[in-house]
């Protein structure tokens, strides 16, 4: 006759708190792999998305550069909103009369690209110096910044880096735009999941 061996003995108290502990454990390292994956990946969307509009305010700049060659660049400057930048003129066609061809002075194109209030505007100036009509270079999530390290402060701006040509009246013909551009995730705050550092793009083009 085969006996059958039973038992009602059930789990003790060291069984059970040894294995909430170990179910702890192996949770927040679950936990803790798949947040960091998450921010991992939200931090590269962010990144990626900052250098798109890095790239946009660049293009729309050189688009109105290369669109209407200038004569000429000055140096911008308004004490009364801070604005700063740089003035592009472009003359009319030169007037050509039989066999005799001369250069016009006359002023066909006189446009302002500068950075004011973190926002960078590219405005149309008729004959009188007047605004015609004054465009923000808008991007989808970011706005300028200033970073500082302790010893540097960098900010955005468009200003003429170096002039290789001047005229007799010292303005200059050819030369290179400087174009600095420190952005930040606009979403950004004290509180936030993602912590991206601003990006930092520097270019210069001639002219």
């Amino acid at each position: 006759m085969r006996k059958l061996l039973t038992s009602n003995r059930g789990m003790t108290l060291i069984e059970v708190l040894a294995t909430l502990v170990i179910m702890s454990i192996l949770s927040g390292v679950i936990y803790s792999v798949f947040v960091t994956g998450l921010k991992l990946y939200q931090k590269i969307g962010i990144e990626g998305q900052l250098r798109d509009d890095a790239d946009y305010v660049a293009t729309m700049i050189l688009n109105e550069m290369y669109n209407s060659p200038p004569n000429y660049i000055l140096p911008y400057e308004d004490n009364v909103t801070g604005a700063n930048g740089i003035q592009m003129v472009r003359y009319k066609p030169k007037n050509v009369e039989g066999f005799i061809v001369e250069d016009s002075t006359e002023i066909e194109d006189n446009i302002l690209i500068y950075q004011e209030n973190q926002k960078f505007y590219i405005e149309k100036l008729n004959e009188k110096n007047e605004s015609m009509e004054k465009t923000e270079i808008q991007t989808v999530k970011v706005k300028n910044t200033t970073v500082t390290d302790g010893t540097n402060s960098e900010t955005s701006s468009i200003s003429i880096g170096s002039c290789s040509l001047t005229d007799s009246s010292g303005k200059c013909q050819h030369g290179r735009i400087s174009l600095n551009l420190v952005i930040e995730d606009s979403n950004q705050g004290p509180n936030s999941f993602i912590k991206t550092k601003p990006l930092i793009l520097k270019s210069s083009f001639g002219f």
